[in-house]
């Protein structure tokens, strides 16, 4: 898209209207310590254009040291309405591990014309997704926590189950931890998907490590909720470590409600470094492995990011170690005998698809680097089957 705002760093297009989407930048005018602030743009014809939303809210800055910090903003969409929109703006301590000094989330409800400021929660650097849930009485996140310098591990010390998931039933004045059933049964939750059709959460938890030292290639649990995440029931999976999540509601009935993709590692017990990607038809939770891509070393493939349609086919960007050779991938699992086949060149980051009379693939372009050296640059698209 050649009107791209310049310096986008995150968008996202309404689930129930398509063509209205919200995209952040870090393309404001410079206010000191900051180089560039955050600003948020809005589309009502499906990314075709994009205008300012004037009215935003900008965090304010903060001096922390000597070398100016980085801003960086995230943009989160009520699923129950389309101009329900979140803005998040993080400023970052560039130097180490580049924690956050500073942190804002904003709600608006109509659509960028007014703001409220709602709560945060202590060493993050904010929320990496957020969802309104049920009838929008409750707020679920994953948090990003922030990283201070790496320690040595203490074999003294007995792992202990954490929560990266949290929850507000105060539209977002305070927020606490959910996921206390995985946690007691020695698994901590870190990632989830909410599918509004069927109102239900499903969450990645890793079990804990049995001493904090333990070189043990770890294993990742499935966890389902349907009450904004009070309470878990534990899904029968292969094991794996999971590394991405990703579902989406069916574009037709047949009594499932979603389908979904998950990207595992260690499931291989011959080579635990071999990535294997399951593919979940909805109905019972069970997942099945995919084949690898044809002509492919199979130990020799990094499948980042994937995705799946509303129509169940499954996306992946497929990047080979050892050549330059990588692209974009799809697979009909529902196929008799399923496999992959090259759909479209290039890299890309930060997927969402979308449909409005046909399904689009929205991504970030990787072969152009984005502000400051994070990678993202210009918004493209796809058609996707």
């Amino acid at each position: 898209m050649s009107n791209t705002p310049a310096h986008a760093l995150d968008f996202r297009f309404a689930y129930a209207a398509p063509s209205i989407g919200f995209l952040c930048a870090i393309d404001g005018p410079a206010v000191t310590p900051l180089r560039a602030t955050p600003r948020l743009y809005k589309t009502t014809d499906g990314g075709k254009s994009w205008r300012l939303v004037s009215g935003a809210p900008g965090i304010h800055p903060v001096v922390d040291s000597a070398v100016p910090p980085l801003a960086t903003c995230r943009v989160f969409l009520d699923v129950n309405n389309p101009g329900g929109v979140f803005l998040q703006e993080v400023e970052l301590e560039p130097q180490g591990a580049g924690y956050a000094i500073a942190r804002a989330l904003y709600r608006s409800q109509d659509a960028g014309a007014t703001w409220k400021q709602l709560g945060t929660v202590d060493e993050t650097d904010g929320f990496d997704a957020l969802a309104v849930t049920g009838n929008g009485a409750r707020l679920v996140a994953r948090i990003h926590p922030s990283y201070y310098g790496a320690r040595p591990c203490d074999p003294t010390v007995k792992p202990a189950a954490d929560s990266y998931l949290y929850a507000s039933d105060d539209e977002g004045a305070t927020w606490h931890q959910i996921g206390r059933g995985i946690e007691h049964q020695g698994s901590s939750p870190h990632d989830f998907e909410y599918i509004p059709l069927g109102s239900f959460l499903l969450a990645v938890a890793d079990v804990v490590p049995a001493t904090a030292c333990s070189q043990k290639p770890g294993t990742s649990t499935f966890w389902l909720s349907h009450d904004g995440g009070t309470t878990w029931q534990k899904v029968a999976t292969q094991a794996g470590f999971v590394s991405q999540l990703n579902l989406t509601v069916r574009a037709s009935g047949g009594g499932a409600t979603s389908c979904g993709v998950a990207l595992v590692w260690n499931f291989d017990a011959a080579n635990l470094s071999r990535q294997a990607v399951l593919y979940w038809g909805g109905g019972p939770a069970v997942w099945k492995q995919l084949p690898a891509p044809p002509g492919l070393d199979p130990n020799d493939v990094e499948y980042f990011p994937i995705g799946v349609t509303p129509s169940c086919t499954v996306i992946a960007q497929v990047n080979p170690f050892s050549t330059p050779s990588g692209g974009i991938f799809a697979i009909h699992p529902a196929d008799a005998a399923p496999a992959w086949t090259r759909y479209a060149d290039g890299d890309a980051q930060s997927w969402q698809i979308v449909r409005v009379q046909s399904f689009t693939l929205w991504a970030f372009d990787t072969s152009q680097p984005g502000p400051f050296g994070s990678g993202r640059g210009p918004l493209k698209y796809l058609p996707v089957p």
